[in-house]
Parts: C-alpha cells; structure tokens; sequence
C-alpha cells in the first residue's frame, strides 16, 4: 500500500494577506493592488511605533497624582514649627557679638579686628553689668566629662557662639567651671543630650582685658567662633511657654452726653484715684 504525501501549499512570493477579526487571509493574485499592499505596511508600521511608545514612555499623570498626595500628606502630617523664646538681654548679647563677626569677615587686616574686638567687648559690658544671666536658651552640644570624672559642658546661644566650662583643671584653676559630681546642676547636665534645646542660668567669668572670659587662642578664632568661659549654676530642658488665655473684658456702653449747662458730678479740686493691683476698685474720687 503506497502513502502519498501531500505537501503543504507553499504561497507564492509577493502574495499578500490581509487581517481581519476572522483570521488572516491572503488576497487573490489577481485582486492584489500595490498601493493598498504599502498603505497597509505603513499603517502597520506606525502602529508599532506607537505601541512602543506608549511602553517606553512614563506616566506622567500617575507621578504627578502621586507627588500631589505625598505632598498633602507631608503637609498634613508636619509638625508645627516650636516658638522659642529668649530674654532680652541674651538676644542684646546675641546681636552684638553677631554683629562683630559679621565685620571681623571683611576686615583687611587684624588691627582692624582688634578694633571689631574692643568694641564688641565694650558693648557686652553695658549689656552684661552683673555677669550672671537667668533663663537663657541654648543648644547643647557638649556633654563629657575630664578625666576626674568633672562635668564638661558646652551650649550654643546662636550659630558659632558658645557658653562652655574649661574641660581641664588646669586651665579651670581659678575659674572653677567644671560641674563636680553629685551636685544639682551636674546631674541635670548628665540628663542632657547633644542638639537637646535647653534653659540655662549661670555666670560669665569677668576678665579685665575682655571684660568676659573667651578661650579662643587667635584674634580671628574669638571674633569669628568665640567660646566664652561659663560657669553653670542650672541646667534644664527648654520648655516651651504656654499662651494665657485672654479673659473676656466687658465693655461699658458710653453714658450719653450731658446737657451743656449741666453742673458738674465731680468738684474741680478732686483727685482721682486710680486703681492699682492691690486696690482693685474702680475708680473712686474723694
């Protein structure tokens, strides 16, 4: 018995299909027409490309959905900023050495940083006339010990000015900042950590030539970054104040205008008292 094979119909070069939902098809030899055959291989051809672009290319609108809620969320979910508050005189303080640095980077030599330095240290000493200060506010940034195991620490008031004990007993012989074991002030300062917000009071150490005591070694080092000599007397976290409600006035309405020739309530040689904290009446004549 002979098996006869058939083979497969091979398409003839050139013949073209078309596509439809049915399937592919090829069109007849004889209802082929040249220009379809190209329309239709552009038409393919820019398909293609615009698949491919809308692959490749992000979204665009999905980034921007997505950057708007994290944005809202942040901003929802953002602390609100802590009010600080400082003294006035540490702020007067703050201003005037500020103010020095601030020259001292456009001087053109050191006589003329000495000038800054002279005037800086005069003004200081109007400011500070008692050398001890209450309350101030600060930045820890020092929080160590010698190796006595005695307190060494340094607070920042502003951007490169800082108020700092000697951290060896040498150079703290007479000035004796150093916070000794066991006492208030050195265990407060113990608790403390660096970037800690803090309230602190003390005294500056008086110098004759400085008018304060400033460890920097260099003319430029006490103008630009000063490290004045302190000596701790209280240590604590920074607090923020409370705002006092604002207790309801209430408002009198305004008697109506007397008659012209009305005489007088009050006799002309009267004095009037008028209330104080400890004499909270209301205004009386006698």
């Amino acid at each position: 018995m002979s098996v006869i094979k058939r083979k497969a119909a091979v398409p003839a070069p050139g013949t073209l299909y078309s596509i439809s939902l049915s399937g592919i098809h090829s069109v007849p030899g004889d209802s082929r027409d040249p220009k379809a055959g190209r329309c239709l291989i552009v038409l393919l051809w820019i398909l293609g490309i615009v698949c491919l672009i809308s692959i490749l290319l992000p979204d665009h609108s999905s980034n921007t959905n997505s950057n708007a809620t994290a944005g809202a969320s942040s901003s929802a979910t953002a602390a609100p900023s802590s009010r600080v508050i400082i003294p006035l005189d540490e702020s007067q303080f703050i201003r005037i050495v500020s103010d020095a640095k601030s020259a001292s980077v456009t001087a053109e030599n050191d006589m003329q940083r000495g000038g800054f330095k002279a005037r800086r240290d005069d003004q200081v000493c109007n400011v500070l006339t008692s050398k001890t200060i209450i309350d101030w506010v600060g930045t820890v940034r020092t929080v160590d010990s010698n190796s006595d195991g005695k307190g060494v620490l340094s607070i920042a008031i502003a951007d490169g000015i800082r108020l700092e004990t000697w951290n060896n007993d040498l150079s703290d012989f007479e000035d004796h900042t150093l916070l000794q074991p066991s006492t208030k002030v050195f265990n407060a300062a113990a608790s403390m950590r660096s970037g800690q917000l803090a309230t602190f009071s003390g005294s500056f150490i008086p110098d004759s030539e400085n008018c304060i005591r400033e460890s920097s070694m260099t003319l430029s080092g006490k103008l630009t970054d000063p490290e004045f000599i302190f000596q701790f007397s209280a240590v604590a976290p920074y607090v923020e104040p409370t705002q006092q409600p604002v207790q309801p006035v209430a408002v009198e309405p305004e008697p109506s205008a007397a008659p012209a020739m009305q005489e007088s309530l009050v006799p002309a040689d009267s004095e009037i008292k008028i209330p104080t904290s400890s004499d909270p009446g209301a205004m009386e004549s006698k």
